[in-house]
């Protein structure tokens, strides 16, 4: 569910999960709802008919099998769903924690470049899909670099499917180029 933020505080929502008084400095218009579905998450915000509309925060409790002294601020603080809007011109809408891209959501690069998908810590990880100008690439990311299996499509018609490491056609690839001839094989480093 996705509930609403006030947009004009701009602020992160930093609150501690567990408590009504707490959870009203976390920046919502009007008053808290919270629900609780079927899974273990919350949602932080405004309702309208009993649906979450808007922007707010989604809470994810630490799994059961932790005990208090081995849990990380990471596995206990509230994830916001909310547009970010950052010094260089880059636009991100999507849930975020700490101000930071974490979980999915959707990237407008000042250049123009987009990315959609999975983010962890601020860094593309996961499942996505990446729109430059030399193509579109849709797979997996690690560490904010196309890397496991993944297909490009090239700005010229060029197409590579298969396997990447850290940005670079590495491992088993098929390539199907602009003027026809295919390449099926292992890769290194691009080449």
């Amino acid at each position: 569910m996705v509930v609403e933020s006030d947009s004009s505080s701009n602020t992160a929502c930093d609150s501690s999960p567990n408590t009504q008084q707490q959870q009203k400095g976390c920046g919502f218009k009007e008053a808290h709802a919270v629900k609780r579905g079927r899974a273990p998450d919350n949602c932080l915000g405004r309702e309208r008919e009993g649906e979450g509309e808007g922007e707010g925060c989604i809470e994810r409790p630490a799994k059961r099998a932790y005990t208090p002294s081995t849990l990380t601020e990471r596995d206990t603080t509230p994830r916001c769903y909310s547009t970010l809007t950052y010094p260089t011109g880059d636009v991100y809408t999507g849930y975020n924690m700490d101000q930071k891209p974490d979980g999915y959501g959707y990237m407008v690069f000042v250049n123009g470049d987009t990315y959609k998908g999975e983010w962890k810590e601020g860094v593309r990880w996961g499942a996505g899909t990446s729109t430059t100008s030399e193509g579109v690439y849709t797979g997996t990311w690690v560490n904010d670099s196309e890397s496991g299996t993944g297909v490009c499509v090239y700005s010229d018609g060029a197409c590579y499917e298969g396997e990447w490491v850290e940005g670079e056609r590495s491992g088993h690839g098929i390539y199907d180029a602009a003027d026809g001839s295919t390449y099926v094989g292992e890769w290194c480093k691009d080449k």
